[in-house]
């Protein structure tokens, strides 16, 4: 028996010793989002956990977030136990009710942000990954998020949800945030500013930057 077959022999006993679980397990949080921008919202989030789950989800398509309140967007899957390795990586975005996009932005990843408008098609101020035109018919001629009517909001919440789900099948982790879920983490709170995103869980918080990629143009 080499030394490090030892070593993970005594850490397990300890594990089991202490009750702890040792057996990787998959799990799954609750993602909701918190509006604090001032004024109703639409917003989506993209999550990986390493290369082993990719999640997405985006809040109502036909009711946006109050200002103070918080709705219900997805879940996301992770794994905890002995042996596991994997880390949890973040983005979200919003749209405002003056029609203007924000997405999550670590300080390091302006390029991400630029890479986004140059490789994807940037219409009215939502990106939508190439070959997705769900969302464009909604978008010619848009209002602000809490007056219009369902098929608009619709559309924009499509075009989100579009570009997270792209997101989330990329491999690279450039421009996402890491907040790490515990086996305590059954669901996940991200609180939107027009500054800071937080994602807040039971085991701890993480905050990054926001900033603004473009707003609504009447015409594509």
């Amino acid at each position: 028996m080499n030394f490090k077959s030892l070593i993970n022999m005594t850490l397990v006993a300890g594990c089991i010793w202490n009750g702890a679980t040792v057996a990787a397990t998959n799990r799954s949080a609750t993602v909701s989002i918190m509006n604090l921008t001032g004024e109703p919202i639409v917003a989506a989030y993209s999550h990986k956990y390493s290369d082993q789950f990719k999640d997405s989800g985006t809040t109502s398509s036909k009711t946006p977030i109050p200002v103070g309140l918080l709705q219900k967007a997805g879940k996301a899957r992770f794994r905890t136990g002995f042996g596991t390795t994997g880390k949890d990586w973040w983005v979200v975005s919003f749209v405002d009710d003056r029609g203007c996009t924000y997405i999550s932005s670590p300080k390091n990843a302006r390029k991400f942000v630029d890479g986004l408008e140059k490789t994807a098609i940037y219409t009215g101020g939502v990106l939508i990954e190439v070959g997705v035109s769900t969302a464009v018919a909604g978008l010619l001629d848009p209002e602000p998020v809490g007056k219009i009517a369902g098929g608009v909001l619709g559309g924009i919440t499509a075009g989100l949800g579009a570009t997270m789900v792209g997101l989330s099948n990329t491999e690279s982790t450039a421009g996402f945030k890491q907040h790490i879920l515990r086996s305590k983490d059954t669901s996940l709170l991200i609180l939107v500013s027009k500054k800071n995103a937080t994602f807040q869980s039971k085991s701890g918080q993480s905050t990054t930057g926001m900033v603004m990629t473009g707003c609504f143009k009447k015409n594509i």
